[in-house]
């Protein structure tokens, strides 16, 4: 997007509409998928953030060392007055980006293994998913041989990331 003022303004809504059709996101979240689509660059996001955050449609909270951006309700208000500005196939990318889970994205998201044969002649296969380096979620097996730990792995890459996604939608239904 070009530096005109009616892009200044197109980028913030923009923002203000991801927040809230997708909750909270921290900066790397919301800097995926807008560098990603190329709707900004970085910089001018991290200048975007600061101004909706300085004018109350923004808030901020700390969690598990992570900042998540939050919509106001001056930010939900703003943006319903203005929403339609954003052109619709840039909400329907929105839209299709909030249906997914954070753990849906391919960017960030993956998934490793690790065999490891104990002294005893069993085997410890550890699979983790992960999120950049930092592990997300981690699940070990003991098995007897070595072919068990293998087939273990393969099921693991090939559908770890389906099991962790309905591993963690089943647990949030759990609260509702």
């Amino acid at each position: 997007m070009s530096g005109n003022p009616s892009d200044f303004t197109l980028n913030k809504l923009i923002l203000l509409y991801i927040l809230r059709e997708k909750g909270c996101l921290s900066r790397s979240e919301l800097a995926d998928f807008v560098l990603y689509h190329k709707y900004m660059d970085y910089f001018s996001l991290d200048q975007y953030i600061i101004e909706l955050e300085d004018s109350g449609l923004l808030s901020s909270t700390k969690e598990n060392n992570r900042i998540l951006y939050h919509i106001t309700r001056k930010g939900c208000e703003t943006l319903n007055l203005f929403q339609l500005r954003i052109p619709h196939s840039l909400r329907r990318e929105i839209l299709e980006y909030a249906e997914l889970g954070a753990m849906d994205r391919p960017s960030t998201m993956g998934l490793d293994v690790s065999l490891h044969q104990e002294t005893d002649g069993r085997y410890t296969v550890t699979c983790y998913v992960r999120d950049y380096d930092t592990h997300l979620f981690e699940l070990v097996f003991h098995v007897g041989t070595q072919e068990e730990a293998a087939r273990i792995r393969i099921l693991w890459l090939q559908k770890g990331l389906t099991l962790y996604r309905n591993l963690i939608r089943d647990m949030n239904a759990e609260e509702e």
